[in-house]
């Protein structure tokens, strides 16, 4: 099993994670067959919220088999060590 992750509570309209954050508040897993068939053919990839953060494309899908989406995120880089 494979999940992909991602994040970005203030995507655009129109992008898989704009997408994602309308759907959640918090954190969520979405299941990936499901979330394919729900979006539209039209959508894009966000931004990338911080350098490092690679946006998950809507062609990178097939390949996961659900979708973890982290909107409560506040976009800064934390130092933990």
């Amino acid at each position: 099993m494979f999940l992909a992750t991602d994040a970005n509570p203030d995507s655009d309209p129109g992008t898989l994670q704009g997408a994602l954050a309308d759907a959640t508040g918090r954190r969520a897993l979405f299941s990936t067959p499901a979330l394919r068939a729900a979006l539209g053919p039209s959508i894009t990839a966000g931004e990338a919220i911080l350098p490092g953060h690679l946006p998950l494309k809507p062609s990178e899908l097939e390949g996961a088999d659900a979708v973890i989406f982290v909107a409560d995120t506040d976009g800064q880089r934390h130092q933990y060590w």
